[in-house]
């Protein structure tokens, strides 16, 4: 089943020039049901336990994505966040990753203390 050329072209407006590096390549190729769906989700809401459905199973017997899909659904997740299509999950008290900057990791940035 081959995606929807429309699907294609709203997924790469929507990420625009400056992320249209993250497109989901392998995401489309293997699982194209999943990639239009993602691109049809009419809301944040929506959108977040769609994810949330993709990336964590409560189920028992289910296999997952291979390893890049599953990177490509990570990275797509992140850049919807920047775009504020999807909310950033709430920081709390003891996360142990608080004291990492978004910027400054991606930017290769290391803090020591």
């Amino acid at each position: 089943m081959a995606i929807d050329p429309k699907v294609h072209e709203r997924m790469l407006a929507l990420l625009g020039p400056a992320y249209a590096h993250a497109y989901p390549k392998m995401l489309e190729q293997k699982y194209p049901h999943v990639l239009e769906k993602i691109a049809n989700l009419p809301n944040s809401v929506e959108m977040e336990r769609f994810f949330e459905d993709l990336t964590l199973t409560q189920r028992s017997g289910r296999q997952g994505f291979p390893v890049e899909v599953f990177g490509e659904l990570q990275a797509l997740i992140s850049v919807y966040r920047k775009l504020h299509l999807l909310p950033e999950p709430p920081k709390q008290d003891g996360d142990v990753w608080s004291w990492v900057s978004e910027i400054g990791y991606e930017a290769g940035e290391r803090h020591n203390e």
